[in-house]
């Protein structure tokens, strides 16, 4: 698992440094850091729906997840969130899931805000920042992780990210494809 995901890591060295670089040159939402590095596997977490629901994360084993943790107070967040409902458009639900975990303490603001910009993928909310900040370390946002159907973290991106481009959903395709030789 290591090996894919150095490739998948490897393969968006070039984008994410120039992301990075533009993050720190125009700012994210808040300072960044996070205690879950690429390779490791990714820890076992429970979500609370916006129905009120917990489901545990464990529920998408065998499946690429793309996780990403926003806010509707966020501006890159509310930018980027066009792209990752275009990418869940896109990929085969069987096989690679997008998800989005807000921040918000209020579960209605976050149900407007999918009704506004058209957001249909799994939504789950982190009032109290438990998950987002007490298991994962995360101090800004957008932060989104990449898991691999295994349960690895295969990319940790930190900010905004063209989530809807080719690139990406290539090397998600070529993440499903490289669980499957084992």
């Amino acid at each position: 698992m290591v090996r894919v995901a150095r490739l998948f890591h490897d393969s968006f060295f070039s984008i994410r440094f120039i992301t990075l670089v533009v993050v720190f040159l125009l700012g994210g939402c808040q300072p960044s850091s996070t205690e879950i590095a690429v390779g490791q596997r990714f820890p076992k977490v429970f979500l609370e729906g916006l129905d009120g629901k917990v489901e545990a994360l464990s529920q998408y084993h065998g499946k690429v997840v793309v996780l990403n943790f926003w806010a509707t107070w966020c501006e890159p967040c509310r930018r980027e969130m066009p792209a990752l409902q275009r990418l869940s458009e896109r990929v085969d639900p069987d096989k690679i899931v997008v998800l989005g975990v807000s921040v918000d303490e209020d579960v209605n603001l976050v149900r407007e805000f999918n009704l506004k910009y058209g957001t249909k993928f799994a939504g789950y909310i982190d009032r109290d920042r438990k998950v987002s900040e007490g298991q994962l370390g995360l101090s800004a946002y957008p932060q989104t992780f990449v898991i691999s159907p295994d349960g690895f973290v295969a990319l940790l991106q930190q900010g905004e990210y063209r989530w809807a481009s080719t690139d990406v959903f290539d090397q998600l395709q070529l993440l499903v494809m490289n669980n499957g030789d084992k």
